[in-house]
């Protein structure tokens, strides 16, 4: 029962406060439209934000009633040199990705491009400035600072993922994050947006991510290779585009 109990809460902590979170963007956007009329990065900002804060708001009412202090919700430095070491080479290998992903977007493969709207200054830079800073804070906040905490305290399990260890926690919470990348609509139920090559990707972070987290108890190292992942990619996009 416990576990169905922490189950049920992580799910629905899964789809509620991003569904809040994108309720409250849809409701404020018409206020910056004239910084960002190319609808680009300003509904994600609030989104994200709004997101961060909810997260935020839960993490410390659970808090207070399951009496765990904010260090074992990941908001701490452990093993920050082993995080930084891992980012820097995550970096590196996530250029390469990028480099493939980018070429093969422009190439008749059909893979879709990471960019999707006019390279303005403004646009790039939005774009940039968001994928740079607020992915990993605020999706690592919800999906492994609340989400894996929430279902650790019952599913203490140990999975093999591709010959990798992982806490059984973590792969949930990876299901969930891929399962985020999917639209739809409950009533009636539809699925609105499936691109099956994203949900994989991210599912894989997902793991990796979690793994991390895992291991550090710390949300540094996911939060900087969740922002890496996604603003390297945009960045080496942009540069292919213009130099094709």
């Amino acid at each position: 029962m416990k576990k169905l109990r922490d189950l049920v809460l992580a799910v629905l902590l899964a789809y509620l406060i991003p569904l809040a979170s994108s309720v409250s963007a849809d409701a404020a956007i018409g206020t910056f439209q004239s910084i960002d009329p190319d609808g680009v990065f300003a509904w994600r900002f609030l989104h994200h934000i709004v997101q961060a804060l909810l997260v935020g708001i839960v993490i410390f009412v659970l808090s207070v009633l399951w009496k765990r202090p904010a260090s074992e919700w990941g908001l701490n430095l452990n093993q920050k040199e082993w995080s930084l070491d891992v980012t820097w080479k995550f970096c590196i290998g996530c250029v390469v990705y990028s480099l493939i992903v980018a070429w093969l977007s422009i190439s008749p493969s059909g893979v879709p491009s990471a960019i999707d709207h006019d390279m303005t200054a403004r646009n790039v830079v939005g774009n940039l400035l968001f994928l740079f800073t607020m992915p990993g804070i605020s999706e690592e906040l919800l999906f492994r600072a609340l989400i894996m905490t929430v279902l650790s305290r019952s599913w203490g399990e140990r999975i093999r993922v591709a010959g990798l260890d992982v806490p059984s926690a973590g792969f949930i919470a990876a299901i969930l994050f891929a399962l985020a990348h999917v639209g739809f609509t409950l009533v009636p139920f539809k699925i609105t947006y499936l691109d099956p090559m994203q949900v994989g990707i991210a599912f894989a972070f997902g793991i990796f991510h979690a793994i991390m987290y895992d291991r550090t108890k710390s949300l540094l190292g996911p939060v900087l290779v969740h922002n890496a992942s996604d603003g390297i990619l945009a960045t080496i996009s942009y540069i292919v585009r213009v130099v094709k």
